[in-house]
């Protein structure tokens, strides 16, 4: 964890990065990754990962593998 980060910044910044990398899975859907990194519902999930990152989960699988944007 990073100094001058809450807790649940670090656990939500971590989520999210496990989130990219099952998307980079073409075949893995929005709502599956959503769930299976601790979001109960979807939309909140997409919310969360384009505050983060600037592009929605849908975008993930048609970039090329390992390019993550900056944030």
């Amino acid at each position: 964890m990073e100094f001058g980060e809450t807790v649940f910044a670090y656990l939500q910044r971590e989520r999210l990065r496990r989130a990219w990398t099952l998307l980079e899975d073409a075949s893995e859907r929005v709502a599956s990754v959503a769930a299976q990194v601790g979001y109960r519902d979807s939309a909140s999930f997409t919310r969360a990962f384009k505050a983060h990152y600037g592009i929605t989960p849908r975008h993930v699988g048609r970039m090329p593998r390992g390019q993550v944007p900056s944030r």
